[in-house]
């Protein structure tokens, strides 16, 4: 494989970028829906005022994230739309938090001026800490190895300009908005009409905020009963997705792109695959139907993509493009097993045939196994077996080997006689060479040019079947003696190409799997399984490699583990360093697991298999969520430290930083919502990432709202206990002047 040639393309430029823009499109319309159910979101949680300064980040922030991913190479695609549809919701948590936070102190009696200031300065650590975390959520997705890493590499890019120049805007633009554009009669008719409901307006939602306390106050006095009810559902979920759930790399999509690639025999001259290709038209052509919005064929070469080709007059393809939309009655799968029966009888002289949809990602072929080995022959016959075997798994479609018969080839074995008299291999080659293919002897000049003089055996003998066993080899003692008397002759049919791989010879096996039929991880587990006891015991020395969605696989998980754990080690550090606590941040990073509940449970209702898109998401959810449990946190501790017992700071902050979390979740969520519902085409690839946030954040907000809160007190419980311990182990061992120092 190499890199496409020049002017060698798959379709016109109009259809390329009539293709591309029908994708951004698509992406495009996602994200106007989600923006507008933010905006609503906003208008109906916060007054007109508060929503409509807020909303007024987003564009903002898209700019200035743009201008950000243009200086670092990123280029307008669907990764980087998908980029801003994800974080379109979470860019408004910092201003809602900072304007929900003014909005209260003007309540309470502040004038805008002060509120603005003061409520600024009293969130401004804990929302830093927030942008923070979501960047290193985000950040260690650059980690990512291969060709995955840089598939993904726009979204952590994106994701961390657009919210860098958020929390600018929440901390400078923002706070200026909210004081000049609140007028001092407007303060003061809020802060009547609080006074004259208790303190605290009542909304729409107050009575859900009332029941939430309520549920607070009975978990508090149960919690560690509540614990252990949310470990055990836990535990129970997580058992169900290992049992039930598939896990594959890239989950297939809808596209409008198919190709039918075909091999003849390597005699094959390009007017036969010319005419084998015309009558794959037809064909095609037959079985699509009115479904049909262009056909572009190539001959000569194999290009399953526009960064590898493989040349060959014995090659052909045939691209197929649909229509897109509802108007279309067959999924693509459906057309592509319609070809595929009208292709059962195709002539003697095709040797094979594959039907194939380019994938949206970097993987590669569901299957490819890499058979390696010094002999050809051993390896070309276990290739045969583990073709037959690979056959029978469901849902396995065309299956091939790259050990491919090639042309008729003359092998010359040298004999005992000529190995006595020294000429092996490597001597009768250098003088078949010489013979067949000519050494230069001299060089003459023509004017100004030089000639080499190139002395070989004449046209007419080089053609001629009687030449080679005629040719009189020079014998190391002097004179000579004809071919035949030194070698024996056969004539087979060989390898159009022989692969390597470390050094060894190898033979690829490969095949596309079905997913709704078979599962590709666990075809290649069974079949490494199979290929220890079998292939690797038959053929001592001889080795195997898993590659394709496997190997990609195994690249990809292990990558996305140490950014995971990147990701959680700078969480850690950043919370550490906002409550200058060891265990503070573990409250806070305890609801993580907890989230992922929400992916399981989504990728059930959807009934969607987790992908590598799935995980990455679910490490995306791991910053979101802790941005709503440090601010929850942060509040105990400025309680706490006015004086209040920590069970009433607790439910005290839970209360009053109930709409802001409510808020920014349903914002996230809102701005995902098109794509984790309505996703179609292509922007279904995406759809497993929008999922796990949409679903993760939607389970993670109630376990937020309680599960914080419990822990956070059972913190302090285990704390106390420990002191309780300690006391009464230095005042048994110590002393009481040991137990007093304690006490202080």
């Amino acid at each position: 494989a190499r890199s496409m040639p020049p002017g060698l393309a798959i379709g016109t430029n109009s259809d390329l970028s009539v293709y591309v823009e029908n994708r951004l499109a698509t992406m495009t319309e996602s994200g106007l829906l989600g923006a507008a159910l933010v905006v609503l979101a906003l208008l109906l949680f916060l007054s007109p005022r508060i929503a409509l300064v807020t909303a007024l980040g987003i564009p903002l922030s898209f700019l200035g994230g743009i201008l950000i991913g243009g200086v670092f190479g990123v280029t307008m695609n669907m990764v980087t739309m998908f980029a801003l549809i994800v974080v379109l919701g979470m860019i408004v948590d910092d201003a809602i938090v900072v304007g929900e936070n003014v909005y209260r102190r003007i309540e309470e009696g502040d004038t805008p001026e002060v509120a603005a200031v003061e409520g600024t300065s009293e969130v401004g650590r804990a929302v830093v800490a927030t942008i923070l975390t979501s960047i290193a959520a985000f950040l260690p997705i650059l980690l990512l190895p291969g060709t995955t890493g840089l598939f993904m590499r726009p979204l952590p890019v994106i994701v961390s300009a657009c919210l860098v120049v958020s929390l600018i805007e929440a901390f400078t633009i923002l706070p200026a908005h909210l004081a000049h554009w609140t007028s001092k009669r407007a303060a003061v008719r809020l802060q009547a009409q609080a006074r004259a409901q208790g303190g605290r307006i009542r909304r729409w939602y107050s009575p859900a905020e009332d029941a939430y306390v309520a549920l607070l106050r009975a978990a508090l006095g149960w919690r560690w009963a509540s614990l252990g009810l949310f470990v055990a559902a836990a535990t129970l979920t997580y058992g169900f997705a290992i049992s039930r759930i598939p896990v594959v790399l890239f989950d297939d999509f809808e596209g409008k792109l198919f190709y039918v690639g075909t091999r003849l025999a390597p005699s094959a001259s390009i007017d036969d695959t010319s005419d084998v290709t015309r009558e794959l038209e037809l064909r095609v052509r037959r079985a699509v139907g009115g479904d049909l919005v262009s056909m572009h064929t190539l001959m000569g070469v194999a290009a399953p993509d526009t960064a590898t080709y493989e040349l060959g007059e014995h090659l052909g393809q045939v691209w197929v493009e649909l229509r897109e939309g509802e108007g279309r009655e067959r999924t693509t799968g459906q057309v592509v097993e319609d070809v595929r029966s009208e292709l059962k009888d195709l002539p003697p002289i095709v040797e094979s045939f594959e039907i194939k949809l380019p994938q949206t990602g970097p993987a590669g072929r569901a299957i490819a196994i890499s058979l390696r080995g010094t002999d050809l022959l051993v390896l070309e016959a276990e290739a045969e077996r583990l073709v037959e075997r690979v056959e029978r798994f469901d849902g396995v479609r065309d299956v091939r080997s790259d050990l491919e018969a090639g042309k008729d080839e003359v092998r010359v074995i040298p004999g005992e006689e000529a190995r006595l008299l020294g000429m092996g291999e490597g001597a009768l080659a250098r003088e078949l060479r010489s013979a067949f293919e000519g050494r230069k002897v001299a060089t003459v000049r023509r004017g100004e040019d030089a000639v080499d003089v190139v002395l070989k055996y004449p046209e007419e003998l080089r053609r001629a079947p009687r030449a080679l066993l005629d040719l009189r080899v020079p014998l190391p003692g002097g004179g000579r003696m004809p071919l035949r008397h030194l070698a024996s002759i056969e004539v087979e049919r060989g390898a159009s190409s022989i692969g390597h791989e470390e050094r060894q010879r190898s033979v690829v096996v490969s095949a596309d799997v079905d997913s709704a039929q078979g599962n590709a991880a666990q075809i290649s587990r069974t079949l490494r399984e199979e290929l220890d006891e079998g292939f690797v015991a038959r053929n001592p020395g001889y080795s195997y490699r898993l590659r394709g969605q496997a190997e990609d696989a195994k690249e990809s998980t292990d990558g996305l583990i140490i950014a995971s754990g990147i990701s959680l080690m700078l969480i850690y550090l950043i919370l550490g360093t906002l409550f200058e606590s060891f265990l503070l941040p573990l409250v806070i990073m305890f609801v993580i697991p907890f989230a992922g509940v929400g992916v399981v449970l989504g990728h059930t209702l959807m009934d969607r298999s987790i992908t590598l898109m799935s995980l990455i998401g679910l490490l995306a959810l791991a910053g979101v969520v802790v941005n709503d449990s440090l601010i929850l946190v942060d509040f105990v501790l400025q309680r706490t430290r006015s004086g209040k017992g920590l069970i009433e700071a607790v439910v005290d902050s839970g209360r009053l930083r109930f709409r802001p979390i409510v808020l920014t979740s349903i914002t996230t969520m809102l701005g995902l919502l098109p794509l984790t519902f309505l996703a179609t085409g292509q922007a279904r690839f995406l759809q497993p990432m929008a999922i796990s946030i949409f679903f993760g954040l939607l389970v993670g907000t109630a376990l937020i709202l309680v599960l914080v809160p419990l822990a956070t007190v059972a913190l302090d419980d285990l704390v106390r206990m420990t002191r309780g311990t300690l006391r009464a182990l230095l005042g048994l061992f110590g002393g009481s002047r040991n137990t007093r120092g304690v006490r202080a």
